[in-house]
């Protein structure tokens, strides 16, 4: 079902095995989030997207000052989300959340 210019995510699972995961459109979306570097600021937000349904098909994160800032971005299925809007509330209103900002993918 991939049309040509479906962006894709290839991932290596370490066993010299590659997988292949479509940006359908409507189905996945970016999230970039500002967050204050602490050791449980992760794990609140990651708490957030299970509870609302929303599968984390890849992310990367990196402390940008210590102690103060970190940054957050992932590539997220939000087919089994009900409600984006609330859900992207919810996080947006997490004490350890600076910023956030969520795009739908458009290919």
């Amino acid at each position: 079902g991939l049309k040509n210019g479906t962006e894709l995510i290839v991932a290596n699972n370490g066993n010299k095995e590659l997988k292949i995961f479509p940006l359908l459109n409507g189905t996945t979306a970016k999230i970039n989030a500002m967050l204050t570097d602490s050791p449980s600021t992760l794990s609140q937000l990651i708490d957030t997207i299970a509870k609302n349904k929303i599968n984390i098909l890849m992310s990367i994160s990196r402390t940008l000052e210590k102690g103060q800032l970190s940054e957050w971005t992932a590539i997220v299925d939000i087919s089994e989300c009900k409600y984006i809007r609330k859900a992207i509330t919810s996080l947006k209103k997490l004490p350890v959340v600076k910023s956030l900002e969520f795009e739908k993918s458009k290919s």
